[in-house]
């Protein structure tokens, strides 16, 4: 903390442009030092049903919280990166136990991803987003659903959605809060004149709220990506400068929470200090924040080429999708439904 005292840029006091600015990360570690009670944020992580079991050799831990409605649904809910199981704890009550009766329930399996938090990661590579779905499939038979529908945002979009092509059979629905779909160009002719002529003409092609998103979308990937390509590349040199450093891992970490949510310049309208830096401690008790950044590289290099299948395969079961407005991503209906079979 004493050496913490980096040179701010002339009127750039309190700032995001360049990244946490420095004088919130400096209150966000006072906050940490000072008041921060980890205890109470465990016993609000353990006021929830947790269990583990053990599938190829590693040690899988997750939230199961039943509906008391003899009609309730299964449902697998997928955090992504750089999240976790705190992701769900808000939300489980809701479907648990909806307050309207004729709303649906739901039974929720939150899973820690292997290598994110609480699950084991595994310790040969190649461990990618194909193998963590095969391992929620593994998941979801041991607790005796044959059918599920499941739910996931960021990585846990991507898994669920594999999960989905692998076994259709199973996981019977979808509902998404990122869309992983690339251009309908690698998939048929008509796919590539219908993006070239959205490339042209997206006012013709497109609903009239997506065309905006659609202009800007490539110089917001852009923008956005850096941390993408880094951590897709070399995710261990990033990743020995956050093990060794509470500041360098809690200032990764938030700046994507502010970047990626809608929170109009002001993080703590829409999170805690409590809730940011519990986020924080799950990647740091655990020492998961390296084997979390290697899913990023076996995206690309590992042994089931997700990149390649991911963008081609369909997505066949009933899919709907929540896009939020400062998602990173915003695939317009057009290209998504070459790739899912969007409901709504």
């Amino acid at each position: 903390m004493a050496r913490f005292n980096p040179r701010t840029l002339d009127g750039l006091e309190g700032d995001w442009t360049y990244g946490i600015p420095v004088s919130y990360a400096r209150e966000l570690l006072h906050y940490w030092r000072d008041n921060f009670d980890w205890r109470a944020q465990e016993a609000k992580l353990n006021s929830f049903p947790h269990y583990e079991t053990e599938i190829t050799n590693a040690t899988l831990r997750f939230i199961h919280a039943l509906s008391p409605r003899e009609d309730a649904t299964p449902l697998l809910f997928v955090h992504g990166w750089p999240g976790s199981i705190l992701e769900c704890t808000k939300v489980i009550p809701l479907l648990t136990n909806p307050s309207d009766p004729t709303d649906p329930a739901f039974h929720v399996v939150c899973p820690s991803i292997p290598g994110f938090g609480f699950s084991d990661a595994w310790s040969a590579p190649g461990f990618d987003s194909t193998e963590a779905a095969h391992t929620f499939a593994t998941l979801m038979s041991r607790l005796n659903y044959d059918t599920y529908c499941a739910q996931g945002g960021d990585w846990g979009a991507i898994i669920t959605s594999q999960l989905a092509q692998h076994y259709p059979q199973h996981c019977t629905a979808l509902h998404l809060n990122f869309m992983p779909v690339g251009a309908p160009m690698v998939k048929s002719v008509s796919g590539f004149f219908r993006t070239v002529l959205t490339g042209i003409f997206p006012s013709w092609m497109l609903e009239k709220h997506e065309v905006e998103h659609f202009k800007n979308q490539m110089m917001e990937a852009i923008r956005q990506s850096g941390y993408f390509h880094q951590q897709a590349t070399k995710p261990d040199t990033l990743g020995l400068g956050m093990h060794d450093s509470p500041l360098a891992l809690m200032s990764w970490i938030v700046d994507k929470w502010y970047s990626w949510s809608d929170c109009r310049g002001n993080i703590e309208s829409r999170f805690t200090k409590d809730e940011l830096l519990t986020n924080v401690m799950i990647y740091w008790v655990t020492d998961s924040i390296t084997s979390s950044l290697r899913h990023y590289f076996e995206f690309f290099h590992g042994p089931n080429a997700v990149y390649t299948s991911l963008f081609t395969a369909d997505v066949n079961v009933p899919t709907a999708v929540l896009n939020f407005p400062v998602e990173i991503s915003h695939p317009p209906k057009l290209f998504a439904s070459y790739f899912y079979k969007i409901v709504r």
